[in-house]
């Protein structure tokens, strides 16, 4: 086969590099007549891609004399071309074949890191939730005065009768900062609650949200939908400790407080793709440790190994054909054991957006990895629920969700 023109020889790599990049199976290259410009070429097919470089025809005749383009047709469009096998072999012989790099083994540390000793369980959390907030509501009442809403006045012969009688006192200016504290504190615990309690146990929500509202008066004030039910600063606190109590029995009926303690790690795509040997990672001696994977990165490591690049690809194809390897050891859904106290799982269980903390994307990649993650959280509710990931955006996100993160890297 003859040399090409090294113009030529880029335009052909150019070409066959584009073509892979757009869709494998993409036969035909476009070209349009030659002008005083050069010209363009495009891919062909449902979404045709143009190159930007304009070359002069005479590069595509020496491409098809040398038998790497074979013309197909001609319209009012261009000239259309598909590619010989020769091409390829053309490119296999002219390019540097990547070489295949083995990583070096970098050394393992001898305990896991704090972000996994130091992990706590969504129970945990909800338990530290709780004392907190009875801490606050009742620092908060301890410093808050009650009034009456529409005192009557003796001898005047007119007595109001309301169905909300009591309201707080205005505070003192140096107390406000409670009040503030206090409102957020409350809020979360009951979001968070709320948030177990509709994946495990939706019946009791009614029974808590009532509850709810006694902690919120405390907190809230001005909405008479949230007005005090009792007229003493005692009562308030009583009331408070008593909706606290119930609610924090709620809790402790879920399902998942009766499991034995153990750890599970949900990593995202890239963390696998970074550090693939998932039985070497030093996790600690919680038994059982679970990796689990969710479905969206199953479906990120089959989209990765078929379009990934040269680097990506292989590591892809690898972590699929090691998913299967451990399904011949057993049914993967339920768990099977990988090395030590190590167990793996996959789930297939698309997490329920509707009943999990707001301001994630059920249509982005990554916010369903975190929801399947803290889905995990609180259905395994005695168990650390952690996130692998080195993507700083996503651990960001799941911090403000209260569920622990750690870089692949430090396992």
């Amino acid at each position: 086969m003859m040399r090409l023109l090294p113009a030529t020889e880029q335009l052909l790599l150019s070409l066959l590099d584009g073509l892979d990049a757009a869709d494998p199976h993409l036969p035909e290259v476009r070209v349009t007549e030659g002008g005083r410009m050069g010209s363009r070429y495009w891919l062909k097919g449902p979404q045709p891609r143009a190159f930007d470089e304009r070359r002069p025809m005479a590069q595509f005749e020496e491409l098809r004399a040398a038998r790497l383009l074979r013309r197909l047709r001609k319209d009012k469009t261009g000239t259309y071309y598909s590619f010989t096998p020769a091409a390829f072999d053309y490119r296999a012989a002219v390019t540097r074949p990547p070489q295949p790099r083995t990583p070096a083994a970098r050394r393992r540390p001898d305990e896991p890191p704090v972000e996994v000793s130091e992990a706590r369980s969504r129970l945990d959390q909800l338990h530290d939730l709780a004392a907190y907030v009875e801490a606050q509501l009742g620092a908060l009442i301890e410093v808050s005065r009650l009034a009456e809403r529409h005192p009557n006045q003796p001898g005047s012969g007119i007595f109001i009768a309301s169905a909300h009688p009591w309201k707080w006192a205005e505070l003192a200016p140096e107390h406000r900062p409670l009040l503030a504290r206090a409102r957020k504190t409350t809020e979360e615990w009951l979001a968070t609650a709320r948030h177990a309690l509709a994946v495990a146990m939706p019946e009791e929500l009614d029974r808590f949200n009532e509850a709810g509202e006694t902690l919120l008066s405390v907190c809230i004030r001005g909405d008479r939908n949230l007005s005090p039910s009792s007229g003493t600063v005692a009562g308030m606190q009583a009331e408070v400790t008593a909706a606290l109590n119930l609610q924090q029995a709620q809790i402790s009926a879920l399902p998942g407080t009766d499991e034995p303690a153990g750890l599970i790690f949900v990593p995202d795509t890239n963390a696998l793709l970074a550090d693939p040997a998932i039985e070497e990672w030093v996790l600690g001696d919680f038994a059982p440790v679970t990796i689990v994977v969710p479905p969206q990165v199953v479906t990120e490591l089959d989209t990765h190994k078929v379009r990934g690049n040269d680097r990506i690809a292989p590591k892809a194809d690898s972590l699929i054909r090691r998913f299967k390897e451990y399904s011949r050891r057993g049914n993967t859904l339920d768990g099977v054991k990988l090395v030590g106290n190590t167990v793996f799982r996959e789930t297939a269980h698309t997490p329920n957006f509707d009943l999990l903390p707001d301001g994630l994307d059920r249509n982005h990649g990554d916010d369903q990895i975190l929801a399947s993650a803290i889905e995990l959280s609180f259905v395994h509710l005695t168990s650390p629920v952690i996130l692998v990931t080195r993507d700083r955006n996503l651990q960001n996100k799941a911090r403000r969700l209260r569920l622990p993160t750690v870089d692949v890297a430090d396992l």
